[in-house]
């Protein structure tokens, strides 16, 4: 699936084809990046509340417990419609910013897919979709689909609902079956923005500032004086910011959900973090260090590579699934150089293990470690069979240069009012980012000629 936006803040166009595993978005600071990831959350974090769906297909999984249902071409099309349609309803909500400034610099955004109906299917035909389970109380709906069908099975795995839970399946199944084919490849989409390594102590803030609000508009309302909203309402968060400090306020019920990815995730505390993140049965994230495996440390208490990785590290114990669309905002912040190096290799074992990625970064060292995971991709060279061996790649740790795509964000001259994104040619060697290579090569050009001011008096030759 590929998406295009136009005139998103100061971006005139770009787009981005989610058919890629990993999407890298680089470019110089206030370039549109994380407007555009914020775009792509959205997009898919939510599914529509949509009327009019048949949903008389539901009473007959009721009864028979298991059903091939035909693909409702029509309503997934009109869905995926809409789906793109609310999104430039909703801008107030996914930015954080009041009717006023949406109109000042998203009033003519526009967002739409790049693939026609035909197409839509073709894909969606072909491709299989892994097995979901969707719960209504103790009521378990098992959705998949197999390469190649038109059909898309059901199966109820567990039924024991009340008449609520049934009104309440009867109703959000057909519009959940709708956005799951819509948003194919992507199952559900996760985001770590920029200011997650404040995410887990600042949702408790957060708390408390709502209660406060309630208690200063319930002393208003019992006093008969007005309540200021916009008082009230200021200091909004944008959506992905929110859903995550929502989520932080919630890890109670999370922990006793044992993810897929809860091995992969106890070997990334081996590689970067020198200790385990759990939640206590008080819902509060702890850090016990290898080393000392007694002390048990608040999130507030660790260092802030422990801070940036926590809800990484969280979400893949506990939520992960096979086809997420995992957006991470600046993945190098807090990280020493080696860390960044292995944080690239995860990327590309996450990847190689059903995951898709969007990863907006400023790092030489995470651009020149995926170029490194892409010509390591070539493991029927003998020469990169040893190199791989030599410098400890494992059998997941490539990019194939047709899963990668990057894209540079920036302005074509100094006078340039829009921001143009341009795609880099990824191929066998990885994808050159010249903007990068340019200034390094500059800082060594200046490094080289202090140096020899310095020593010998004089410029190299």
């Amino acid at each position: 699936m590929k998406i295009r936006v136009r005139n998103l803040g100061a971006i005139s166009e770009g787009s981005l084809d989610l058919t890629k595993r990993v999407n890298i978005l680089c470019g110089a600071n206030g370039t549109g990046k994380t407007y555009f990831s914020y775009i792509i959350y959205a997009l898919f974090s939510h599914p529509l509340g949509v009327d009019g769906l048949d949903a008389r297909f539901v009473d007959d999984l009721l009864s028979k417990r298991h059903l091939d249902l035909a693909i409702p071409w029509a309503d997934v099309e009109r869905y995926s419609a809409r789906l793109f349609h609310a999104i430039r309803h909703d801008l107030e909500r996914i930015f954080g910013i009041g009717s006023a400034d949406v109109a000042r610099v998203f009033g003519r955004l526009t967002l739409e897919r790049c693939e026609t109906a035909e197409e839509m299917q073709a894909r969606l035909v072909a491709d299989r979709l892994h097995p979901i389970s969707l719960f209504f109380g103790q009521t378990r709906v098992r959705i998949s689909k197999d390469p190649g069908a038109e059909q898309v099975q059901l199966a109820l795995t567990q039924h024991e609902a009340s008449p609520q839970k049934l009104a309440e399946l009867r109703m959000v199944l057909p519009s959940v079956l709708c956005h799951i084919l819509a948003a194919h490849p992507i199952r559900q989409t996760v985001m770590f923005p920029v200011e997650r390594s404040s995410i887990y102590t600042f949702s408790k803030e957060l708390s408390l500032r709502r209660q406060g609000m309630l208690d200063q508009l319930q002393m208003a309302v019992d006093k008969g004086r007005d309540v200021s909203v916009a008082e009230l309402l200021n200091n909004r968060y944008p959506l992905p910011l929110t859903d995550s400090l929502r989520q932080a306020e919630d890890l109670a019920h999370m922990r006793s959900h044992r993810g897929m990815m809860y091995d992969f995730a106890e070997q990334l505390e081996r590689d970067l973090l020198g200790g385990s993140v759990s939640i206590s049965e008080q819902g509060e994230i702890e850090y016990v260090p290898h080393k000392a495996p007694t002390l048990r440390l608040p999130i507030k208490m660790t260092a802030s590579l422990v801070k940036t990785l926590a809800s990484l590290i969280v979400y893949l114990k506990h939520q992960a699934q096979h086809s997420d669309l995992i957006i991470i905002d600046e993945p190098e912040v807090n990280l020493h150089p080696q860390n960044q190096v292995i944080l690239a290799r995860v990327f590309a074992r996450l990847a190689n293990a059903g995951f898709r990625l969007l990863i907006s970064t400023h790092s030489d060292y995470i651009l020149r470690e995926v170029n490194n995971l892409v010509m390591a991709s070539h493991q029927d060279n003998a020469q990169v069979a040893r190199v791989r061996s030599r410098y400890g790649y494992t059998d997941d740790e490539f990019l194939r240069p047709q899963d990668l795509a990057v894209s540079v964000f920036g302005y074509k001259t100094r006078s340039s009012r829009k921001v143009s994104v341009v795609p880099v040619q990824v191929d066998d060697y990885g994808a050159r980012m010249e903007a990068i290579d340019q200034v390094i090569m500059r800082q060594n050009e200046a490094s080289q000629a202090l140096y020899h001011g310095l020593k010998y008096g004089s410029q190299p030759e």
